[in-house]
């Protein structure tokens, strides 16, 4: 059994995907300013023809299993239309406090 999906560049997706990829890393640093949250990181799915992004924060200044680092780890699934559209599937920060519905209003 295969995985049918491949890793893509964020410069393989068309114009409006990118400007969408932008605003999300852009919302979650500033989401996370206050915080100490120093890093946004993001992988890209290629599946079937649909763009997956998976999205997660973490800070630098503790180490990666410590305890504060677990509770200040934000984590997105979604899928990227091709116009640029966002579909939020999961979103949730800290031990599993989900915040789906809250990540979609914002970013619609």
């Amino acid at each position: 059994m295969t995985n049918d999906y491949t890793k893509i560049s964020s410069r393989e997706l068309n114009p409006r995907q990118r400007r969408k990829l932008r605003r999300l890393v852009r919302w979650y640093r500033e989401r996370n300013e206050y915080s100490g949250v120093t890093s946004v990181r993001f992988e890209l799915v290629d599946y079937y023809g649909t763009t997956w992004i998976t999205l997660r924060t973490r800070r630098s200044d503790c180490g990666k299993y410590s305890p504060r680092a677990i509770v200040c780890e934000q984590y997105l699934h979604a899928r990227i239309g091709p116009r640029g559209g966002v579909k939020v599937y999961d979103a949730r920060t800290g031990v599993r406090r989900s915040e789906k519905t809250h990540v979609q209003k914002m970013l619609s």
